[in-house]
């Protein structure tokens, strides 16, 4: 949950916000800055991750989604989307293949 300092948003609280008008590219933007910066660490890069997999950029998804799991191995919302990504990647309908 993103911590409120004041009347302020923080720079989670505007990423957010940028994702559900559904500017996900600004979103991206603001978070990179903020994973650089260091601030909001775990949160950003779940965030960032959720917009990863939304854009189907399952590489970067999983590379933020392993970032967080090193810090936190049993964090919940990083394990629940690394499997959906490891299912998706791991599709293969044969019939498509083989007509």
């Amino acid at each position: 949950m993103p911590i409120k300092k004041g009347n302020k948003m923080s720079e989670l609280e505007k990423a957010e916000s940028l994702l559900n008008e559904e500017n996900a590219e600004d979103s991206l933007l603001l978070l990179n800055k903020t994973i650089e910066e260091g601030g909001e660490q775990i949160e950003s890069l779940i965030l960032r991750a959720k917009i990863y997999y939304k854009l189907q950029q399952w590489g970067d998804c999983l590379n933020d989604l392993n970032k967080v799991l090193e810090t936190e191995p049993q964090h919940s919302v990083a394990l629940n989307y690394k499997q959906m990504v490891k299912n998706i990647i791991g599709f293969w309908n044969k019939d498509s293949y083989n007509p």
